[in-house]
């Protein structure tokens, strides 16, 4: 089962390390794979597509939301 959460976007990668275009404030959605240490992030509410980056550089662009 996945965990889906939230996380607000603190700085925008603007492609760097494979993260597009994210605005700074906005929300997304992600989940995390315990597994391989990467989170899965959707750029698009409701869409299929996730981009995918190791923790060290989520936790430099995106905050978990409560």
């Amino acid at each position: 089962m996945i965990d889906y959460k939230k996380a607000r976007c603190i700085s925008e990668p603007r492609g760097n390390f494979g993260l597009g275009d994210y605005q700074r404030g906005e929300s997304y959605q992600f989940y995390f794979d315990e597994k391989k240490r990467y989170y899965h992030i959707f750029p698009v509410q409701g869409d299929q597509y996730a981009e995918r980056v190791h923790e060290r550089h989520f936790k430099r662009f995106f905050t978990l939301e409560a």
